[in-house]
């Protein structure tokens, strides 16, 4: 979580052209974030993986998913920040998206023999993710 907000904090100080219209749609900027945040968990959760990974680049993958670069990415951060109303939507959606996941996990969790369901889940059901997060 950390990463992330470093990661959009530096990544809108060095943008620096405006535009009036965001360059991704508010339901893919959403979908990206949402990952974001899945993919962060995963690393925190693997110390493997979070050895090896350079904070910036673990991201990557979920961008070139979307068919963005790092500065089309950078761009559309830009928009989305300097547009606060439209931000909170976004950020309204992957709030809701991070809870939905969690129930999701709570119930499979609850099932009969749900510890071998646990085992394949590669994100962990942790109630603190979405509290902290927002």
């Amino acid at each position: 979580m950390k990463k992330i907000i470093v990661f959009l904090l530096l990544t809108a100080m060095m943008s620096g052209c405006g535009h009036d219209r965001p360059v991704v749609p508010e339901e893919t900027m959403s979908a990206i974030l949402y990952e974001m945040f899945l993919t962060d968990q995963y690393v925190e959760d693997n110390p493997d993986i979070k050895a090896a990974s350079d904070s910036l680049n673990v991201y990557l993958p979920v961008l070139q998913e979307y068919g963005l670069s790092r500065d089309d990415f950078e761009t559309a951060l830009h928009y989305y920040l300097h547009n606060p109303d439209v931000l909170g939507r976004v950020v309204k959606d992957v709030r809701s998206r991070l809870e939905k996941r969690m129930h999701e996990l709570d119930s499979v969790l609850q099932m009969p023999d749900a510890g071998a369901v646990a085992a394949v889940d590669t994100v962990k059901r942790e109630h603190s993710v979405v509290e902290e997060t927002w």
